[in-house]
């Protein structure tokens, strides 16, 4: 299961989005990543089907391809994770079989974009961080999302942007020495948020496949114990080189990683 995944469900339950009438709820999708050290994505997909009462049968199948229940029990939730095709423009036909009913879905996986952050080298305290990335091919709307990483302090933000290719950190926020991370995904599918109307035939529910890209950027000095509790993610770009030199006096992994890209 991919970290947060759970709790935006549950967000997503409690906020109201999956129909109170319906007998399934399902939410997933399939994604891109770009894998650290790696050139090469990654393929993806995670989907729950939550059905109210218990069902003695679902059959869950992705493009044809049968899925198996990764929650073995029997439970009103059921877990379906595997590997898929992660090229853009790939369509992904979600079919739910039950005794109750079927459900389906479809979505296609948003081209390949670039993110960058400006500045990008040595960013100074308080300053204001320009986030832009190219335009993904079928993407319905992007998700940004900022972490500063300070050791025992950090914090958050996350925004919707429609239409538009930027997000401004605005000035202030970096007031600490830290690691930022910044992370951006491309949504085919409805965006999930209270209130949203899903894409699931027959059944509440959202099906969005997502293309993901991350940086990172040191800003001002962070202490050494913070250069080497952080872990980079994503492909080895520049601002990840950048990150590397600036752990690698303190971090022995770090000078390591440093002189396999070398």
């Amino acid at each position: 299961m991919k970290p947060g995944l759970a709790a935006v469900i549950a967000f997503a339950l409690l906020a109201g989005c999956a129909p109170k009438e319906a007998n399934l709820y399902i939410f997933g999708g399939p994604g891109r990543a770009d894998h650290w050290l790696q050139d090469q994505y990654e393929g993806y997909t995670d989907l729950y089907v939550l059905s109210d009462p218990v069902l003695d049968t679902i059959a869950v199948t992705l493009n044809g391809r049968l899925l198996r229940d990764q929650y073995e029990e029997e439970s009103q939730i059921h877990y379906y994770s595997d590997t898929v095709d992660p090229e853009p423009g790939t369509e992904y036909r979600l079919e739910v079989v039950t005794d109750v009913g079927n459900a389906s879905a479809s979505c296609v996986m948003p081209g390949d974009f670039v993110l960058t952050l400006s500045p990008s080298d040595s960013i100074p305290l308080n300053a204001p961080v320009s986030v832009v990335w190219t335009r993904s091919t079928r993407a319905d709307w992007y998700a940004v999302g900022c972490y500063f990483y300070s050791g025992n302090d950090s914090r958050d933000t996350t925004a919707e942007v429609r239409g538009d290719t930027s997000f401004l950190l605005p000035a202030g926020w970096l007031n600490k020495p830290c690691i930022l991370y910044v992370g951006v995904t491309a949504g085919n599918g409805p965006y999930i948020k209270a209130g949203a109307e899903g894409n699931i035939s027959n059944a509440g529910g959202f099906w969005v496949a997502s293309n993901w890209r991350s940086a990172e950027a040191v800003v001002g000095e962070p202490e050494i114990d913070v250069l080497r509790s952080y872990r980079p993610h994503g492909r080895p770009d520049e601002a990840r080189l950048r990150y590397l030199r600036a752990a690698a006096p303190y971090d022995e992994a770090a000078a390591k990683l440093l002189a396999r890209l070398k």
